[in-house]
C-alpha cells in the first residue's frame, strides 16, 4: 500500500471551535480544482476522501483514501467453489423442497 498522502485538492475543511458538537466541519470547494482532482482520482466514478485532524497542529484536512481490498485465500476458494457449483448440472430431485 502506498503511504504517500494525496491531499484533496480544491477542498478546504474548516473546524470552528465555537461550533456545536454536531457540526463536524465546514467545507469550502474551489470548483475547478476539486473537479480536476475528482476526475483524476475517481475509480468507477467514486473518489473517497478521509477528513482528518493533524496531530501536530489540530488542523482539519482531507486526503484521498487509496485503500483497496484484496481477496484473501478464503474468499478466492469460496469464489472457485461457487463457480464450480454453478458449472455442474443440478439434479432437481436432490433439492429437499
Amino acid at each position: 500500500m502506498d503511504n504517500d498522502i494525496i491531499f484533496a485538492a480544491g477542498f478546504v475543511f474548516k473546524r470552528d471551535p465555537e461550533a456545536p458538537d454536531w457540526k463536524i466541519c465546514g467545507i469550502s470547494v474551489r470548483v475547478d480544482e476539486a473537479v480536476a482532482f475528482l476526475q483524476e482520482n475517481a475509480v468507477d466514478g467514486w473518489a473517497n476522501i478521509d477528513v482528518l485532524r493533524s496531530k501536530a497542529s489540530g488542523k482539519v484536512y482531507g486526503k484521498l483514501d487509496t485503500w483497496k481490498p484484496n481477496q484473501g485465500t478464503a474468499a478466492k476458494a469460496g469464489i472457485a467453489q461457487a463457480k464450480q457449483a454453478a458449472a455442474e448440472d443440478w439434479d432437481e430431485s436432490s433439492i429437499p423442497f
